[in-house]
């Protein structure tokens, strides 16, 4: 089977999810991105992956610092971007599905062309003519990523919907490190007075994505270390401390309700990242001409 020449590209899960990235590290994104789907995971050769993207070592250092959490290396040593290899995973799912039912159709087909010739001639046959079951589905290869609960199997052998919590939690969770559980880090050994660590946490993350994309918990997790950093007041319930580390359980189990502390996170984040000085657009350099002074 071919493979997927195409995977769908989201324009508002990408808006939202790359809003933090200049012009150039979007580009350098979305081109990583491209050279996956076609070769497979990367090769994590650093000079191999300058040359994907047609810039120099020193260039590319400078733009693997801000994506490099995107492509998180698999146990091969490899590097991927989960969500492209979910997406990948359902396609190949969706089209061996598909494959199968039109084999099945074909094989029904031949025997109901057959016994309609048999009955042109007077031989028609005891057996009706099987009809095919169901019709083939209609939906996207790759809704099964948000909506489907179907346990459609992925290339590690997990289904979608597992695979995809997986890789949710290893976008979130550095995140969390670095923006919320600061300035060491580390993950809060105690939330409301009960034992916490990161599997816990990966289990609110999980709870969270069955309502909000990959792309909105991003937004969401910044938000909420933008809060507890005291950079959006405006935003930032009382009983939500500067200062404090908190778990996503925050937003997930919080006085104010999930929707409502969501929304907050992500008007905190928007609120911060509009006030950043944005870089001047590339242009010529000014030349100024100066005059011959007159006599």
């Amino acid at each position: 089977m071919n493979k997927p020449p195409a995977y769908q590209h989201y324009a508002k899960e990408w808006l939202e999810g790359t809003a933090h990235l200049s012009l150039e590290e979007q580009g350098a994104y979305q081109r990583l991105l491209d050279h996956e789907w076609e070769r497979g995971p990367l090769n994590p050769d650093m000079g191999e992956l300058a040359n994907l993207l047609g810039v120099s070592r020193q260039r590319f250092a400078k733009l693997w610092a801000k994506l490099r959490r995107y492509f998180p290396a698999q146990a091969d040593g490899h590097l991927a971007n989960p969500k492209l290899e979910q997406i990948r995973a359902a396609q190949e799912a969706y089209r061996q599905r598909q494959s199968e039912r039109g084999r099945a159709g074909g094989q029904t087909s031949a025997q109901a062309r057959g016994q309609a010739s048999a009955q042109a001639r007077g031989q028609a046959s005891a057996q009706p003519a099987l009809k095919p079951q169901g019709k083939p589905e209609a939906s996207s290869p790759t809704s099964y990523l948000l909506k489907s609960t179907t346990t459609i199997p992925s290339e590690s052998g997990k289904p979608v919907q597992e695979a995809r919590a997986e890789s949710i939690h290893a976008v979130i969770l550095p995140l969390l490190r670095e923006h919320v559980w600061r300035p060491d880090g580390k993950c809060p050994s105690e939330i409301n007075g009960a034992p916490w660590d990161e599997r816990r946490e990966g289990t609110v993350i999980r709870e969270l994505a069955k309502s909000y994309s990959v792309s909105e918990l991003e937004v969401i997790t910044m938000g909420l270390g933008y809060m507890v950093r005291g950079l959006a007041e405006t935003e930032r319930p009382e009983w939500l401390a500067v200062g404090s580390k908190p778990s996503l359980r925050a937003v997930y189990r919080s006085r104010s309700g999930v929707v409502q502390m969501a929304e907050a996170c992500k008007r905190a984040y928007w609120l911060v990242e509009n006030r950043k000085p944005r870089k001047p657009r590339a242009g010529p350099e000014s030349i100024t001409v100066r005059l011959p002074e007159l006599a």
